[in-house]
């Protein structure tokens, strides 16, 4: 019978202890031991890093061999340290190369070499052995949940996970430093590869396995959501903003509705992909594959491309050039066959040359004519000269696919500002005015032409012309009122929408909110304010020559322009509200930009109606749009057909003082097709005689005007001392038109 003992009571239970027990015992740790290492080798291969966990157990187990209870103590915390490092190593490579069973082993495996139980039942024995086993349970499972963060790719484990990873890479395949562009690794096994540094260009990983097993340093599988994107090809309504994806091959993947903000897909491939209302805002896109990709509600905003993206193929109905779906292409319909490639192509091929205070022709004819000299070889040409209002002005020039777009850009802006100073030192010396005066009298030059060849271009040559004229545009001819409901810039305005075809009803009508926005009010009091300052001339106020100001008429100048950039960018804010998106969508859908639309706004608020309304860049996109203000009750005059061969310009040049009006009057002299008479300071009686003795089609005024405090009602000064309002006008312009 063996000799039996018992330790002293841990936790109230008796524990029997014999030295035929003790032989037992160290027997299965022997036996547990063999196994998991025979387990290791055979099944997961890499049998060293579970060896590893053995030998520090059993050194462990050694230096516990000694009776001294301090040094047993030491050795006891030193063993539990390394057994937790151990088997969080042991227990990673386990799983991920091995399956869960291996991982199981290696937990219960450090159990087992954590149970001592020494011979002599000593009360130091004892205690050393129970707080042996207890921390060595304790940490084991402590390794173990190291190791299954590690293998989650938790970055606070991230070592553990590469030393898991790095010690089978290195009897795996190989292919650091390869090119591996266009390589097919479709549903290949990955564990243990070596893909670092390797050049992955449009790499197909499509359905590979255990890629997340694979060293991938360098490379952009480094990103484990990219790393998934480019097996699985599902990335429907996902964020990928700001990813590096260059050179990922996503060729028929699902990106349906996800974000690409700001990403970078320079040289990868979406061949066939589903990209349907993407976003590619800002997106890097050079070199980039979209061939047969379905583009369909896309937003493109800024977005990066060149002569090598490839776009052939590609299937799209519409697109957005601005985001939260602003600047719809085309602005209703859909694109025809071919359509959307082509017009990305032509923009890849073209330099849009902006000039936003109207442009001289004198400067840029130079301007041209050196930028052709400097890319002589090169066929530059003009494509289009369009006007956006308000003397801003695109010029758009074709150029090769391989020249240097911004070195054109560059250089011609740089000729054209140094002959536009050239210019303006003449100017100065000719007009004896201000730097404001010389831009503003450049920008109404635009302006003024813009508007008179527009009306003559339009003018009737006779009846049977003039109806056929009518009946044509009847067709495209639009008439858009927009309803401004009881409300304020504080609390908001319920809003009406109405278009139909000119001189028929309404066919669509809905309604929206514009929310509360005292912003606006802000911003509009700021710039008349600084308006009134910087002008005083123009407003008929006297300034005491030795008053002292704060600021010169150059800086209240620049602080009004700045203001009036601020009460814009407000007021185009305010008019893309949540709130009044169904009235916006409906004015894109139902409007083409070869529509005549008369848009009028019908509101009794003071404030509105002051609101610069011609800055919404709803205009900026209907080019043939005219805008106007109006009242909730109004009367529609009927205009009556003329035959008249020539266009009828009244001018009434009223007071000038302090400026030059005498430029307006040449160019009024030199349009052609135009019969002008001029009224130079003439009295009320002089004006009412000519405007009820004949009809007249172009009603022209030049000199000093203003409001009345209230803003109600503006004046014309038609000399200098008598003014006009057009309520007292109102009977001889019905007649004149």
């Amino acid at each position: 019978m063996p000799n039996w003992s018992y330790f002293p009571e841990i936790y109230g239970i008796k524990i029997p202890y014999s030295s035929e027990c003790d032989r037992l015992w160290r027997a299965l740790r022997a036996i547990a031991s063999a196994l998991l290492l025979i387990f290791s080798i055979i099944i997961i291969r890499r049998g060293f890093a579970l060896a590893l966990v053995l030998v520090v157990i059993a050194v462990a187990d050694i230096s516990l061999e000694a009776n001294i209870t301090r040094i047993a103590i030491a050795v006891a915390g030193v063993e539990t340290l390394m057994l937790a490092i151990a088997v969080a190593i042991g227990t990673t490579i386990a799983i991920a190369h091995g399956g869960i069973i291996p991982g199981i082993l290696v937990v219960a495996g450090a159990i087992i070499a954590n149970i001592d139980i020494h011979g002599e039942a000593t009360l130091a024995g004892n205690i050393v052995e129970a707080a042996h086993f207890f921390w060595g349970l304790a940490v084991t499972f402590l390794g173990a949940y190291v190791a299954k963060q590690a293998l989650a790719e938790d970055p606070k484990f991230a070592f553990i996970r590469l030393i898991a990873i790095t010690l089978p890479a290195k009897l795996g395949t190989s292919f650091r430093n390869a090119n591996l562009t266009d390589a097919d690794f479709t549903q290949a096994r990955l564990k243990s590869t070596d893909f670092r540094n390797a050049n992955l260009t449009r790499t197909n990983f499509h359905l590979a396995t255990n890629l997340d097993l694979a060293r991938v340093s360098n490379t952009i599988l480094i990103d484990r959501e990219v790393r998934d994107l480019v097996v699985t090809h599902r990335g429907a309504n996902q964020s990928y903003r700001g990813r590096n994806l260059k050179g990922a091959n996503l060729a028929g993947a699902d990106l349906s509705d996800a974000d690409l903000t700001e990403a970078d897909v320079s040289e990868a491939t979406f061949e066939g992909a589903w990209l349907e209302r993407v976003n590619l805002t800002k997106t890097q896109a050079l070199t980039t594959h979209f061939n047969y990709a379905r583009l369909t509600g896309a937003c493109l905003e800024a977005w990066n491309i060149d002569s090598t993206t490839q776009l052939d193929g590609a299937i799209c109905d519409y697109v957005y050039l601005l985001n939260y779906q602003g600047e719809r292409r085309p602005s209703s319909g859909e694109f025809g066959t071919g359509e959307f490639t082509k017009l990305f192509q032509e923009v890849l091929n073209t330099v849009d040359l902006i000039f936003r205070n109207g442009i001289d022709g004198k400067a840029f004819a130079s301007s041209w004519q050196k930028i052709q000299i400097e890319n002589e070889g090169s066929e530059l040409a003009i494509r289009s000269i369009e006007n956006k209002g308000d003397g801003c002005v695109i010029v758009r020039v074709d150029i090769p696919a391989d020249a240097n777009k911004a070195e054109i850009h560059s250089n011609f802006i740089q000729h054209y500002d140094l002959a536009l100073k050239a210019l303006d030192e003449k100017y100065r010396a000719e007009l004896n005015s201000k730097d404001e005066q010389i831009t503003i009298y450049r920008q109404h030059q635009a302006d003024y032409k813009e508007l008179l060849d527009q009306l003559l271009a339009s003018r009737p040559v006779n009846l049977r012309e003039t109806q056929k004229e009518a009946t044509s545009k009847s067709v495209n001819s639009k008439l858009v009122v927009l309803k401004v409901g009881q409300g304020n810039l504080r609390e908001g305005f319920p809003m009406t929408l109405q278009i139909g075809a000119e001189g028929s009803f309404p066919s669509v009508e809905c309604t929206g909110v514009l929310p509360s926005a005292p912003e606006i009010i802000q911003s509009y009091d700021k710039w008349q304010s600084l308006y009134r300052k910087g002008m005083k001339t123009g407003l008929r106020l006297e300034v005491i020559e030795t008053q002292i100001t704060n600021f010169s008429r150059k800086e209240f100048f620049n602080a009004c322009h700045e203001s009036a950039e601020n009460l814009k960018e407000d007021l185009n804010r305010w008019l893309k509200s949540e709130s009044f998106r169904s009235i916006r969508e409906q004015l894109l859908e139902k409007l083409t930009t070869s529509d005549l639309i008369r848009f009028i706004i019908q509101t009794e608020d003071s404030k509105l109606r002051h609101l610069p309304w011609h800055l919404w860049d709803f205009f900026d996109r209907y080019p043939k749009s005219e805008f106007a203000l109006s009242t909730p009750a109004y009367e529609r005059i009927e205009k009556s057909t003329s035959t008249k061969p020539k266009v009828k310009v009244l001018a009434i040049l009223g007071d000038s003082t302090g400026i030059d009006i005498d430029k307006d009057r040449i160019l009024l002299e030199q349009l052609p097709d135009a019969a002008v008479s001029f009224l130079v300071e003439p009295n009320r009686q002089d004006i009412n005689e000519q405007l009820w003795a004949q009809a007249w089609d172009i009603l022209f005024f030049a000199g000093h005007s203003c409001s009345h405090a209230q803003n109600e009602i503006g004046q014309i000064f038609i000399n200098k001392t008598d003014s006009l309002t057009i309520p007292q006008l109102k009977h001889a312009l019905k007649k004149a038109i």
